[in-house]
């Protein structure tokens, strides 16, 4: 059930995180553009947050630095992957190297933040004695 709530609560914080730069660059209805960044951070934890979350628990790790860094992983490949299909549609400049350094810290606070939340969550090896 904690991991079931973790995925539910944790992409409101990347989604919150975009309101704020949308906010900050223009003046728009939060109401008209929060539904689009639910329809994107939702789909996009779900699928390769619960990938790196499966993992983790695989490789027996779950401490709050694992799942920070497999949260700023997640958020530059959100980046990352249009960027590599189609470079030519972006132009250089400072906000293009501050967007993916954004992202990442996102992406820290959304993986300790689901590490709080959920607590450890690593697979426990089986001793003879319990087989």
């Amino acid at each position: 059930m904690r991991t079931i709530s973790c995925f539910l609560l944790v992409p409101l914080m990347p989604t919150a995180g975009f309101i704020v730069i949308t906010l900050a660059r223009d003046r728009v209805n939060v109401w008209e553009i929060l539904p689009a960044f639910l329809m994107i951070c939702y789909p996009w934890c779900w699928s390769v947050g619960g990938m790196a979350y499966v993992g983790l628990r695989h490789f027996r790790r779950d401490g709050f630095v694992a799942c920070g860094f497999a949260g700023a992983f997640i958020a530059v490949l959100y980046f990352l992957i249009p960027f590599a299909l189609g470079p030519d549609r972006f132009e250089l400049s400072r906000s293009l190297l501050q967007f993916p350094l954004l992202l990442a810290a996102t992406g820290v606070f959304s993986g300790v933040f689901f590490r709080s939340l959920r607590g450890p969550f690593a697979r426990s090896e089986k001793t003879p004695s319990q087989k």
